[in-house]
């Protein structure tokens, strides 16, 4: 039985930005980030972004670069719209 961590964690040091509690990435490019953890989002932005190591299983991200900023976003809810209407 695989254990799901529900909590995250951010270590960032130098240029070495490490996430723990990432359950997926849904986009990345040199500028910006979205890593989905359990309950909501993280987006990372900055310069010369780089994604080294991305282990699902593990629930850990190491990002490279010139991080600026991180914030938090709520997930994005996949069920159809139609679903919702006739709850």
């Amino acid at each position: 039985m695989e254990q799901v961590v529900k909590e995250h964690g951010i270590n960032l040091e130098k240029n070495i930005l490490k996430v723990t509690g990432v359950t997926n990435v849904e986009s990345f490019d040199s500028k910006e980030v979205v890593a989905n953890l359990v309950n909501n989002s993280l987006l990372i932005r900055g310069e010369n972004l780089t994604v080294v190591d991305l282990d699902i299983k593990g629930q850990l991200l190491v990002v490279k670069g010139d991080v600026a900023s991180l914030a938090y976003a709520k997930k994005h809810d996949k069920t159809p719209f139609y679903k919702k209407l006739f709850k």
